[in-house]
């Protein structure tokens, strides 16, 4: 499934054609202000859907055989809604780990839970061997897409990392910065996220970075992930100590990923993204 998107300077070209004065134009000036003003205001109307009907909230999404995959369907939604996807360490108790993760999104989003294939070389640099585990992703995103239609949002997706299915979150966004503007890194994957990361996140447009580390190994890599981001005024958060349920926790903490709204302080909308990469490019801190 490929994105389209309008270039911004295609956007931008529209938009001073429409805007330009000139002698003797006058008295068209307000019958095309109010043409424009209608125009905008029908491109803005948020697409009515009929209520989404699905026989259970948790299912099971077949992927190619490549991977164990279970999704959580925001049922009843009227508005297009987009994906959270989630990497966890081992298919195990998979749909429960699901429900445990998105009891708090109900129907803010389509929650997609991945457990990473296994890697059988041995490449432990960055992420090590990202790409089963992307292709993983790019086959379940677009059934879910195949399946659901218009009910999928194309932006405003977000990408979650637990344990050593953190490891795996740099890498992928690495390739494609304006596809995942929710990050979240739980308990992994912060020193696979270097400053270039960081650096790109910020510039397409990410709007929320989650961050959990329970183990004094990791704080301070956690700690350099979410300083450099929030320093930017995106919203971040980091959670650096035990609570008595983790999965209440991890639930509360994702919803805020999905609700967060970020500063409208010049932060323009991002184009519809891009396919996911075949290959991994070489990191820089």
């Amino acid at each position: 499934m490929r994105w389209l998107y309008v270039s911004r300077l295609a956007l931008l070209g529209l938009i001073v054609v429409a805007t330009t004065a000139c002698d003797g134009c006058r008295r068209r000036a307000a019958p095309n202000q109010k043409a424009n003003a209608a125009a905008s205001a029908e491109a803005q109307r948020v697409l009515i859907l009929p209520p989404l009907q699905a026989p259970d909230r948790a299912t099971t999404l077949a992927v190619r055989g490549q991977v164990d995959a279970e999704l959580l369907v925001p049922v009843g939604i009227t508005q297009a809604k987009p994906v959270l996807a989630i990497l966890l360490p081992d298919p195990s108790g998979l749909r429960q780990k699901c429900e445990a993760l998105g009891q708090g999104i109900r129907q803010g989003a389509f929650v997609l839970c991945q457990a990473v294939p296994e890697v059988t070389s041995t490449t432990a640099v960055n992420g090590g061997d990202f790409e089963p585990t992307a292709s993983a992703l790019r086959a379940a995103l677009h059934s879910i897409k195949r399946k659901f239609g218009r009910y999928v949002a194309t932006t405003d997706l977000a990408l979650v990392g637990v344990g050593s299915g953190s490891e795996k979150v740099a890498p992928i966004v690495r390739q494609v910065p304006d596809y995942f503007q929710r990050v979240a890194l739980l308990d992994g994957g912060f020193r696979q996220w270097t400053s270039v990361d960081s650096a790109r996140f910020i510039a397409a447009g990410g709007k929320a970075m989650l961050a959990r580390c329970l183990q004094d190994a990791c704080r301070s890599e956690a700690m350099r992930v979410v300083a450099t981001i929030k320093a930017s005024g995106i919203a971040t958060r980091i959670e650096l100590e035990l609570t008595p349920s983790a999965d209440t926790a991890s639930a509360v903490a994702l919803a805020w990923l999905m609700d967060v709204v970020p500063s409208p302080a010049g932060r323009a909308v991002n184009p519809a993204p891009p396919p996911l990469p075949t290959s991994a490019a070489p990191a820089a801190r």
